[in-house]
């Protein structure tokens, strides 16, 4: 019989730290309260990237079932290495200021507090998280893979002993490298020439680095010996540097080499590459780009080169293969590979061409039908205010409108690029994260209803770790090769201005708006504007991002409308965020939106969902609702008599019903006293609400011939007399004529107010959102 003990503990960690990832899993659990456990996938470069989940109420003895769909994590720790990882995760993600949920930290106390690992059972540990012995050249481009992230602590890993014991640990040596290499950002390093030396291998890497305003390109000299059955770094020489000034070197400021061939086995050549290794393959509707190793993932394999990481590119289109890479070098050696495949044959082929490495990004979207567009796009029109695909740049007529679409259409296409090759990991995460905040988190971004404005944000508003944007990024990398025009739209896009307006006054090409949160005020020109209809109507609310655009602002992307009614909510959420404690007084909203986008975003979503009721308003100002008072009838005939009398009531349409006999109805008019309160009442000033609709009275004629308005309705029963009116100010008017007249026929029995629910329902259906 197995016998399950008192106490159970199981962690289990993923190989994972060459690729700057702490994965593990910790589970355990006592007969009481059953099994426990936490999970932690740590990203040692960007902590805020970072995903730690707990569970617990497992029945206890089950707890190593949970390894079961977790086929990685296949490094075995003790209870004293796991809690030892885990503590030091946790500081770490203090340090970067990142929220951990006290559910986390509950469940950390639950376990016994260990003894701190030794700097050799910690260095053991981290080798023990390797995925495989490396390389002499690998354990080089692994060094320059750490230093791009600052993960001084895998730097440290790759040391002798002699060199780690000059240190405390491995913190301390952090520490101090931070201090010594700050401000510097390794761009390069790729290993040239490997040779063997006296004492193990000598190897020469390519490195680039950037320091505050230059970047310093040098060769950097590694002396690799073997220890404990590893190769480890003994010593590191650096020739000396030579500066470039920066917008000449780095991402995307290279040229890329071309030859393009003629072919007639374009399906043949597509099928045989999808299925070579090391190939990937992305499908556009005109031809197919296949991207050789062209993620960071293959760094240690093939060395980090921030600007060229890719062995090269094959697009192929319907009767062509256009084949580019960095260098002529690299390309002729990729079309003896090619050859030797047998996938072009011997022909000389055209080119070879240089291009911008950005244009490689337009061409494997798909929008060229053939190489021959794309140099057309990228060589000779690039100083046209617009340029290709699709006839763009042929604007005879100077439509403005259509040289915004153009625009727009070429910076997002070439951003959508960009993000893929140097955000692909950021991108799936948060996206995943944003789906579930909406109402179809199953559906593919490119499919789903709100992916507009999850590009928009993850564009514009998402931080990265210096503090910048994606925007930000792709300016610095990209901006210097696009050709001047889409240069000035680019800075149109950096002058973006995300909030909430409402619409002050509509004119014929646009409308006037406000800032909610301040006194800037904007003139909109929207191509869909149309003052005639909703919801182009003054006080309606809107949520977008404004661009200047001829003398005035323009959508920079997504728009939602609300009616007015909307507003309170808005501006109610933000003083929750602690930000606004006025009314509406100005504050620093772009301040609060850097800082809270993402939340605010949610809220935005949420608000869409909701379907408000709006306040209604009375022509005097008052809350409208429906008010209703009832009296007694003590003597209806004489009552019936004296009600004839007033000025006050139209003549009455007599109706009968069954149970009740005859029934009375009668319009109250605005007339004799009536007419004298309520001019009375409308002198009293009232403070009007942003949100209200105001309502429209009915009008009808008196018994002398004037339209006059009608305030309210009496109704006479047999045994009640029952006054109706839209607010709780008319009906105290209405009782006290009433009283007056026939007071002496009526017991006052009880008033009732409701909420008019309908009415603001079929108004709210009646006023859709956009």
């Amino acid at each position: 019989m197995k016998v399950v003990p008192i106490f159970q503990f199981i962690a289990k960690a993923a190989p994972f730290r060459l690729q700057g990832v702490i994965s593990m899993m910790m589970v355990w659990g006592t007969r009481r309260i059953g099994v426990q456990g936490i999970s932690v996938h740590f990203v040692v470069g960007n902590p805020v990237e970072s995903q730690i989940d707990w569970f617990d109420q497992v029945p206890f003895g089950q707890g190593d079932s949970l390894f079961s769909g977790l086929p990685d994590l296949t490094v075995d720790l003790t209870i004293q290495e796991a809690l030892n990882l885990f503590d030091q995760i946790l500081r770490d993600l203090e340090q970067a200021d990142v929220e951990i949920p006290t559910e986390i930290t509950a469940l950390r106390r639950t376990l016994q507090d260990q003894d701190p690992l030794t700097d050799d059972q910690w260095h053991a540990l981290m080798t023990r998280l390797f995925d495989r012995p490396l390389k002499p050249r690998e354990v080089v481009h692994a060094y320059f893979q750490a230093r791009a992230v600052d993960d001084w602590g895998l730097v440290y890993c790759l040391l002798p002993r002699r060199v780690r014991q000059r240190n405390a640990n491995w913190e301390e040596f952090s520490r101090r490298m931070l201090k010594k290499h700050e401000g510097e950002s390794v761009l390069r390093g790729v290993v040239v020439e490997e040779s063997p030396s006296a004492k193990g291998v000598h190897l020469i890497a390519e490195s680039l680095i950037g320091r505050d305003q230059f970047l310093l390109t040098f060769r950097a000299h590694f002396y690799l010996i073997r220890e404990e059955g590893r190769w480890v770094i003994s010593s590191i020489r650096r020739e000396p540097s030579l500066k470039v000034p920066f917008g000449q070197d780095p991402f995307f400021q290279g040229f890329w080499y071309w030859r393009v061939f003629p072919t007639r086995n374009s399906d043949l050549i597509l099928e045989t590459l999808r299925n070579e290794e090391g190939c990937h393959v992305e499908d556009g509707e005109r031809g197919t780009a296949v991207v050789y190793m062209s993620h960071m993932n293959d760094a240690i394999e093939m060395g980090v080169d921030v600007a060229r990481d890719a062995r090269g590119q094959v697009w192929v289109g319907r009767r062509e293969i256009a084949v580019g890479t960095v260098s002529e070098e690299r390309l002729n050696a990729l079309i003896r590979d090619l050859r030797r495949s047998r996938l072009i044959g011997h022909t000389p082929g055209r080119g070879p061409y240089r291009l911008p490495e950005i244009a490689n990004y337009a061409f494997r979207q798909g929008n060229y039908t053939n190489f021959e567009e794309l140099l057309d796009a990228w060589e000779v029109k690039l100083d046209d205010p617009l340029i290709g695909p699709e006839g763009w740049g042929r604007d005879t007529d100077d439509d403005p409108v259509a040289r915004a679409v153009a625009e727009t259409a070429q910076i997002g296409s070439l951003m959508t690029q960009f993000i893929h090759w140097r955000f692909a990991e950021q991108w799936k995460r948060e996206w995943s994260q944003f789906a579930r905040h909406t109402d179809e988190p199953e559906t593919s971004f490119a499919d789903h209803p709100l992916g507009t404005l999850f590009w928009e944000w993850f564009v514009f508003d998402r931080r990265l770790r210096g503090g910048g944007t994606t925007l930000d990024a792709f300016e610095q990398e990209v901006a210097s090769h696009l050709p001047p025009a889409l240069r000035d739209a680019l800075k149109n896009w950096k002058r973006n201005r995300p909030g909430f307006y409402v619409i002050l006054s509509l004119e014929e090409k646009g409308y006037w708006v406000r800032d909610v949160f301040g006194e800037e005020r904007f003139f909109i020109r929207d191509p869909e504007y149309n003052p005639k209809t909703p919801p182009y109507e003054a006080g309606f609310l809107l949520f977008c991002r404004l661009m200047p655009w001829e003398e005035g602002y323009r959508y920079g992307g997504i728009a939602f409308f609300f009616p007015p009614w909307y507003r309170t909510p808005v501006v109610s959420y933000i003083r929750e965020l602690g930000l606004n404690t006025g009314n509406e007084m100005p504050f620093e909203w772009l301040s609060l939106w850097r800082r809270k986008s993402r939340r605010i975003l949610y809220f935005v979503i949420e608000l869409r969902r909701k379907q408000i009721q709006p306040k209604l308003i009375t022509a005097e100002g008052h809350r409208a609702s429906s008010c209703r008072s009832i009296f007694r009838i003590a003597d209806q005939t004489a009552l019936q008599d004296a009600i004839e009398k007033l000025p006050d009531l139209s003549p009455p349409e007599r109706d009968w019903q069954k149970g009740q006999g005859d029934i009375f109805r009668y319009k109250w008019l605005e007339a004799g006293l009536t007419a004298q309160l309520m001019n009375a009442l409308r002198a009293v000033a009232v403070e009007h609400t942003v949100d209200g609709i105001p309502l429209t009275d009915i009008h009808c004629l008196n018994p002398g011939g004037e339209m006059v308005r009608q305030v309210g309705n009496l109704t006479l029963y047999r045994q009640y007399a029952v006054i109706d009116t839209i607010s709780k100010e008319r009906l105290d008017i209405l009782k006290r004529v009433l009283i007056k007249f026939c007071g002496f026929y009526l017991t006052h029995e009880e008033d009732i107010f409701e909420e008019p629910e309908t009415l603001g329902s079929n108004l709210v259906k009646n006023n859709k959102m956009k």
